[in-house]
């Protein structure tokens, strides 16, 4: 009795709270879809909380006898009170699913079993409402009644998940629902005013959860941040790798080659100076690049480079190609790579400096093979 005469006056502070809550509640839905649009990872558990909130809002603002914000007609408040009520015990079943895991243990099963029928059901009892077919007062004890049902086997799983492994937002959901039935049998004492025990505890819940939802937005827009710096310095190593194949003794090379045909042989300079600018674009273009390309492709660039070193070394360097299926994606920069080795190394490096590279590939069970070989091998 002190307690219940200690709380009726007091309907402000609820009133304020649940002011409280709807604001945090947006605020949670508007970091969510921040997050969303700015590709910062984010987990079920805070949009879930986000609901929750909200809908503990609307019950705790509405839930007055002196509230008319909505409407003068009671029935109306009555209908926002039970809306929130449902929301936020719906919620709180997606949380608890949550809590407990996602594997294919029993008492995870029985948990999203509990929140599927509490779903369904409480969707059923607002279409007949809608329907005309209950009124709201006949909705009440029913949704009471499947509520504590499933509420029942929600706490059993809550306290198997707890037994395994403890978690902050799993103690909090079992504090909630403990709050929920001792409300239930205070609806026989009336020691208290209706559903304060679960008001409380959801409160202090709620509380707890947005501070460490917020906290877990924070972490998680740094983490992002570090993902995006190491995309940024993978980027710029790329970058580096691309250039580094752009050899300087190379341009040098051909350069030199296309100054001496220039005199000797204009048409053959000419082709040079067309194909050496073919083979920078090529370079030039994988720069943006950053997924494989298709096989051709590349075979098309290296074939660039070959024939600018054939005008260098003559009938020195024989080229062939062995080509079976060519319908397959590579690396950027990995077959022309393969025949400037060769030549270097290969035949170059052969007693009479000249010799054949040639270029294979063929399909294996289980993936593609390309092959560069020289004279040697």
């Amino acid at each position: 009795y002190v307690v219940k005469t200690h709380l009726i006056p007091r309907w402000q502070g609820w009133r304020a709270a649940g002011i409280v809550l709807i604001a945090g509640g947006v605020a949670l839905l508007g970091m969510a879809l921040a997050a969303a649009l700015s590709r910062v990872p984010l987990d079920r558990w805070l949009g879930r909380l986000s609901v929750v909130t909200l809908c503990a809002g609307v019950w705790l603002l509405f839930d007055t006898p002196d509230v008319q914000l909505w409407s003068d007609r009671i029935v109306r408040n009555t209908a926002l009170v039970l809306t929130g009520r449902m929301g936020t015990v719906f919620g709180l079943s997606l949380c608890v699913c949550t809590a407990v895991g996602a594997e294919k243990r029993p008492w995870q099963k029985a948990a999203q079993i509990s929140a599927a029928a509490l779903g369904i059901g409480t969707g059923v009892l607002a279409f007949l409402v809608l329907c005309d077919v209950l009124t709201l007062c006949n909705t009440e004890p029913l949704w009471y009644s499947l509520w504590m049902l499933c509420g029942a086997v929600m706490l059993l799983c809550l306290t198997a998940a707890l037994r395994q492994k403890f978690s902050i937002d799993t103690a909090a959901l079992l504090l909630v629902l403990l709050a929920c039935f001792a409300d239930l049998l205070n609806a026989m004492w009336r020691w208290w005013p209706d559903n304060t025990a679960t008001k409380v505890c959801l409160m202090f819940a709620l509380l707890v959860e947005v501070a460490r939802g917020i906290q877990g937005i924070l972490n998680n827009y740094e983490a992002a941040k570090r993902t995006m710096q190491m995309v940024r310095e993978l980027q710029n190593s790329h970058i580096r790798i691309m250039l580094s194949q752009i050899q300087p003794h190379f341009l040098y090379n051909a350069l030199t080659v296309i100054q001496s045909l220039c005199g000797s042989n204009p048409a053959a300079a000419e082709n040079a100076v067309n194909e050496f600018a073919d083979f920078l674009r090529g370079n030039m273009n994988v720069l943006t690049q950053d997924k494989p390309i298709p096989f051709l492709q590349e075979l098309e660039h290296t074939k660039h480079y070959l024939t600018l070193e054939k005008l260098r070394f003559g009938d020195l360097l024989r080229v062939e190609f062995e080509l079976g299926p060519t319908l397959f994606r590579l690396p950027t920069l990995s077959l022309q790579p393969l025949a400037e080795n060769a030549i270097r190394h290969g035949i170059r490096g052969s007693g009479n400096g000249s010799g054949t590279v040639r270029i294979v590939t063929q399909e294996t069970p289980t993936f593609y093979e390309v092959m560069v070989l020289d004279s040697k091998q």
